[in-house]
């Protein structure tokens, strides 16, 4: 459920800054709830994460015994099964006078999964303009990773023999699903925090997203913005202009694209 602005000055519960728990039983059905355990969950966007590692979650929970008594009022709650025996149960609004309990958390037992804030800063650079494609038309990635360390007012320098992953985006099977990160390899940063990534494959008329991630343990701390390989729609109208027997849909011309480049060059 949503919490107010506040709550994330509160984060995370302790012993001199406790939340405070409500629950209620809507349903009349002559049944005494217990809650058993608790977990309050915080999601951030991260700033350093441009692409992968973007949304981040941390959690606070723990057990509890503490029973929460049957709305004396409102509708009686029925169940009922239906023809395939299947249990099922009648839905009713909110209960005006529900049933509540409320606790402070942390109790006794409560754990806190939270990460430590680093005192190095990362940052990774990849952007569109430097993307370099040869003769062979395979596109070439070229990024660069920086570090600061302690105040904000530091700045970034180049941080050398990392290693940085290399993800390209994969549509789900599933429609109803979000797109996922794919890790297709990793290259370690030179003296100047640099490094490079060549595609297997030469550019087509695709399009594929890629994007870098500099990883600590199992936490991104940093992500560098998508980018976009392939020829893109105005591309392949110089392509049609240049070449009109190429009528649509465009072969694919995975291969050396130089012949291609120099009579659309020609055009203009």
């Amino acid at each position: 459920m949503p919490l107010p602005e506040y709550a994330d000055e509160c984060w995370p519960p302790s012993a001199t800054n406790r939340w405070v728990l409500r629950v209620e039983d809507n349903d009349r059905d002559g049944d005494t709830g217990t809650i058993r355990e608790f977990t309050l969950a915080r999601r951030m966007t991260m700033p350093n994460c441009l692409s992968i590692g973007r949304l981040r979650t941390e959690t606070f929970g723990g057990n509890l015994s503490v029973s929460c008594q049957d709305p004396t009022t409102g509708p009686q709650h029925a169940r009922h099964r239906r023809s395939d025996n299947f249990q099922v149960s009648d839905w009713f609004a909110p209960n005006p006078n529900p049933g509540s309990v409320e606790v402070l958390v942390p109790a006794q037992g409560s754990r806190l999964i939270l990460r430590a804030q680093p005192n190095t800063q990362y940052k990774l650079v990849m952007r569109p303009q430097d993307v370099v494609v040869g003769t062979d038309n395979i596109p070439v990635l070229h990024g660069q990773l920086l570090s600061r360390t302690g105040l904000l007012a530091q700045p970034w320098l180049p941080a050398a023999g990392q290693k940085v992953g290399i993800y390209r985006l994969f549509a789900n099977s599933c429609i109803n699903m979000p797109s996922r990160w794919g890790r297709q390899g990793s290259r370690t940063t030179n003296a100047e925090g640099r490094f490079t990534y060549k595609l297997k494959e030469p550019q087509g008329f695709n399009q594929e997203i890629w994007a870098s991630g500099f990883y600590q343990g199992d936490v991104c701390v940093t992500s560098s913005e998508p980018i976009t390989v392939g020829l893109d729609k105005n591309q392949l109208i110089d392509i049609h202009q240049a070449i009109p027997e190429l009528e649509l849909p465009f072969p694919d011309l995975r291969g050396p694209m130089t012949p291609v480049l120099e009579r659309i060059q020609n055009v203009h």
